[in-house]
């Protein structure tokens, strides 16, 4: 039972899929970043790496612009703004592993 004001990650079926793996990852979520500097979205899959019931990491690819938009943030301790979705359309989630130039305009 997930009470409203403490949200949990138990009640999801994560998994170990590899023997090397540190622990249970959630595979393919769309993470959502924005930049704090510019205010730009994005969105990409990774795998998140899951600590306990309410606390997750994820190692954001250089390549996308998740990890691009690390060095607009302050202080090295201030933390990313993120949303993650679970789940979603194929389309969606294609387009979020996918690589696109950073230097297309809206």
């Amino acid at each position: 039972m997930v009470e409203k004001d403490r949200p949990s990650l138990a009640f999801l079926p994560v998994v170990k899929t590899w023997p090397g793996d540190g622990g249970p990852f959630i595979t393919l979520p769309l993470v959502f970043t924005k930049d704090p500097k510019t205010d730009d979205g994005t969105s990409e899959c990774t795998r998140m790496h899951v600590y306990d019931e309410t606390t997750t990491g994820d190692a954001l690819a250089r390549a996308q612009g998740g990890a691009q938009q690390l060095p607009g943030l302050p202080g090295k301790r201030e933390r990313m703004p993120v949303a993650v979705a679970l789940g979603g359309d194929p389309a969606t989630i294609y387009a979020a592993s996918r690589r696109f130039p950073r230097t297309w305009t809206r």
